[in-house]
């Protein structure tokens, strides 16, 4: 199971590179299976990574867009 949170005015966080947080996922895997939801995250990075991607994702106004717009670039990976 996945959530993704958007939020465009950013959230704080302390982070190490001073920006504010704007994409949040969570995951939920079962305890005794550590392995595909690490193999999922290494690859949501890989596609948030790509150029514009933040910006796109965070440009979507339904829950609907975002989905597809990250299913879209899973397959294209």
């Amino acid at each position: 199971m996945v959530a993704i949170g958007l939020k465009k005015e950013g959230v704080d966080f302390s982070s190490l590179d001073g920006e504010d947080s704007k994409i949040f996922i969570m995951t939920l895997s079962p305890k005794q299976s550590t392995g595909p939801h690490i193999q999922f995250l290494s690859s949501v990075s890989a596609i948030l990574n790509k150029e514009d991607m933040m910006e796109n994702l965070l440009a979507c106004t339904s829950p609907a867009q975002v989905k597809e717009l990250l299913v879209r670039e899973a397959k294209e990976k």
